[in-house]
């Protein structure tokens, strides 16, 4: 990546999520599909009124940016009265709850996306948040002192995933019982049947944290690989932000030979660059019903999909067994049956497969069908 394509600048980042999201989809998808569109309303309206920028509202996250950590503090806390005064129009017992995490720092800026290590530690610090409330890290609190409009309490030292060192982290007091209008309930959105490929960067936190630079400069270079790859076999991607991409794709097959040439593409970058400039990257890929709003899909088909990537070994795939019985017969190719796996926030088990992309190794009778699959030759 140019270095004109990259800028840096200090900014206040806001990241949340809806706590225990999956469960709600487990339990019933339309009442998830409310509950988000809830809050995603909320969120955008509630960013863009206090001056911040919505950079990500992938799922059932967002990643807003400001330019005050003041602003992105009222943000929070009025977001999450908000949110709270939004109970009574949610699905017969069901609630909408969210932690949110703010952080202050140098961000780095390629087109509409923001990463660094402040934003991984956004990230980190909602997790901490009280259910309803706002973790804020302390030098960022700091800077809320003088203005005597926020209420903090201090939560200690914190050791989180890829930092080398504690995080003093507080608390800001929210104040939830104030109430607010009842949003209009949404729309059913539509549904349909897709193979979805969800792929991932191997330790991105850590790689962003001890070398933020060059990680950075390569996943750009990557995303390109990916996107190109899933265009190629006719898929759709929604969403590529950060070191995620999830897509779509009409037939399992479709999407498990975009999988493999996918891996197949970035083992042939890496073989070109350094240790310190290598990323390697997971996929998993489910057949399932999805829930589509606009360009996003979401749903426990989804779900699914990004709990098999985290199975795949570095630089392969696994699939579930739905994709499994649709292309057996028609790739030759090797599967390690790994039984049925428990998933975390999936009520069933769910039977998965890797595949070997390293390649696949195809019986010598069909090692010219598989290559005409995969593009390599042209069809006799």
């Amino acid at each position: 990546m140019d270095d004109e394509q990259v800028e840096r600048r200090l900014s206040a980042i806001l990241v949340g999520d809806v706590k225990g999201f999956s469960r709600l989809v487990a339990e019933s998808e339309m009442d998830a599909v409310r509950v988000l569109q809830t809050f995603r309303a909320l969120a955008r309206e509630q960013v863009e009124a206090c001056r911040g920028r919505v950079v990500d509202l992938a799922g059932d996250g967002l990643l807003g940016e400001f330019s005050s950590i003041v602003e992105a503090a009222r943000c929070a806390v009025e977001l999450q009265r908000r949110v709270h005064g939004q109970q009574s129009s949610l699905p017969e017992g069901k609630t909408l709850v969210v932690q949110l995490g703010l952080s202050l720092g140098e961000v780095v800026h390629f087109g509409t996306n923001v990463l660094g290590t402040t934003v991984n530690l956004a990230h980190h610090v909602s997790r901490l948040a009280p259910p309803g409330g706002v973790a804020i890290v302390a030098h960022a609190a700091e800077q809320l002192a003088g203005t005597r409009e926020f209420e903090c309490e201090d939560m200690g030292d914190k050791q989180l995933r890829g930092l080398d060192r504690p995080v003093r982290i507080q608390r800001i007091v929210t104040g939830v019982e104030l109430e607010t209008p009842v949003v209009a309930e949404p729309a059913e959105p539509e549904r349909r049947l897709a193979a979805i490929l969800e792929a991932d960067v191997v330790s991105w936190s850590r790689l962003v944290a001890t070398r933020e630079r060059s990680t950075i400069d390569a996943i750009g270079g990557y995303r390109e690989a990916l996107i190109a790859c899933v265009e190629q076999r006719r898929g759709r991607v929604v969403d590529s932000s950060g070191d995620n991409l999830l897509a779509e794709f009409r037939s399992a097959l479709d999407a498990v030979l975009a999988g493999i040439e996918i891996q197949r593409e970035l083992a042939a970058r890496n073989a070109e660059l350094s240790a310190d400039e290598r990323l390697d990257f997971r996929v998993g890929i489910h057949l399932g019903d999805v829930r589509v709003d606009g360009e996003r899909i979401y749903g426990s088909g989804v779900n699914i999909a990004a709990r098999l990537e985290a199975l795949a070994e570095p630089g392969g795939l696994c699939i579930s067994a739905s994709v499994h019985e649709q292309v057996r017969y028609h790739l030759d190719a090797e599967f390690e049956d790994i039984g049925d796996q428990e998933l975390k926030n999936i009520p069933h088990p769910v039977r998965a497969y890797r595949l070997d992309t390293g390649g696949p190794k195809p019986q010598p009778a069909a090692r010219g069908r598989l290559r005409r699959l995969l593009g390599r030759t042209p069809r006799a």
